[in-house]
């Protein structure tokens, strides 16, 4: 009985343990930025230039239906990081406000590589 009693809180310990740290990774994986809103046809189609072009970028071009499609990313500091699909859909309902801009403050989730997980965005100042 006792020894169960120890094999169940050892494993409960290591269970919480497990847990915190897994949080505790993701938490520092979060990360604020400031850059621009591009989609992925118009960041392909000038990525050769795309320090010029991005702060020029129009947000009715972002809007269109292919620019749409094709994805959101964000250019800061001289980096394109994607948004996965579900982050560009609200990307795109961002955009849909009227006072909305490309020039923006966004806090994320770096997964892995060049992605990143919205969890908020809003204007640059």
């Amino acid at each position: 009985m006792r020894k169960t009693l120890i094999m169940a809180l050892s494993m409960f310990i290591v269970m919480v343990f497990g847990v915190t740290m897994a949080a505790a990774a993701e938490k520092a994986m979060a990360m604020s930025m400031q850059g621009y809103i591009i989609d992925t046809k118009c960041a392909t189609a000038n990525k050769d230039k795309l320090a010029e072009f991005a702060p020029t970028h129009p947000k009715e071009c972002a809007m269109l239906p292919d620019c749409h499609k094709s994805g959101y990313n964000i250019y800061s500091e001289g980096k394109l990081y994607k948004f996965d699909k579900k982050s560009s859909d609200k990307v795109y309902k961002f955009l849909e406000k009227a006072d909305s801009k490309l020039h923006v403050k966004a806090e994320v989730i770096h997964e892995k590589g060049d992605m990143v997980k919205l969890v908020s965005i809003e204007n640059a100042e």
